[in-house]
């Protein structure tokens, strides 16, 4: 009975993991996405940490609705921890997160969303590294 038992848990975590699809976006598509920063730290304090209001549409181009949006944070190559956003702000359009970090050579943040449709599998969109995001940003 506990082989059966574990063997569904296993086939549950498998098919779990084959329901959602993973889409990188690229720096230049990130506007035409929809992914916008609402706000910037002064740039005093940019050169020490990142202080970044940021948006997302809160529908993909199929007509997807936003789930979650994460940060993953990653410290000297290893995975230190991942962040869900739950406390994101609400407007008619968009959801945004805010994130207030110190800045390090060794830490990497990439930023996501996940996207859901009915009776379809999710998508999670990844807009990369926070840096170069920010970098980005600046330019434009």
């Amino acid at each position: 009975m506990r082989l059966l038992f574990f063997t569904i848990c296993i086939f549950i975590n498998f098919n779990a993991i084959a329901t959602e699809k993973l889409a990188e976006i690229s720096l230049d598509n990130l506007s035409e996405f929809g992914l916008v920063i609402t706000h910037k730290g002064d740039s005093s304090f940019r050169a020490h940490q990142f202080d970044l209001s940021f948006s997302i549409p809160k529908f993909d181009s199929n007509k997807c609705k936003v789930s979650t949006l994460s940060t993953a944070i990653r410290q000297n190559g290893g995975l230190f921890s991942v962040n869900y956003l739950a406390d994101t702000m609400e407007s008619k359009s968009h959801y945004s997160g805010a994130i207030m970090v110190a800045k390090s050579d060794s830490l990497k943040i990439t930023v996501s969303a996940e996207y859901q449709c009915e009776n379809s599998i999710s998508v999670v969109y990844i807009f990369g590294d926070l840096a170069a995001i920010e970098k980005h940003y600046d330019k434009v």
